[in-house]
């Protein structure tokens, strides 16, 4: 979960840098009601972010998966 990571961009660029061409990056964040959920057991838990917005000056092909609770962002180098 990227909303972990401080430095968000730089994880990103180094996450491309060390995977293969073929290779995948796959970030899993939770939906607002995910964050919900997690908040019942952790209130402090911090709020989910969207990796794309991290993502807009990489060259990354993207995927989404998207569930009820969690959503699985899956970027590919172009």
């Amino acid at each position: 979960s990227l909303h972990h990571i401080s430095d968000k961009f730089s994880a990103l660029k180094e996450f491309l840098r060390v995977t293969t061409e073929k290779g995948l990056i796959i970030i899993f964040e939770l939906t607002p009601e995910g964050v919900h959920v997690v908040r019942q057991r952790i209130p402090s838990h911090p709020e989910a972010i969207n990796p794309d917005d991290f993502t807009k000056n990489l060259s990354v092909i993207k995927k989404v998966k998207k569930s009820k609770y969690l959503n699985a962002f899956i970027y590919k180098k172009e």
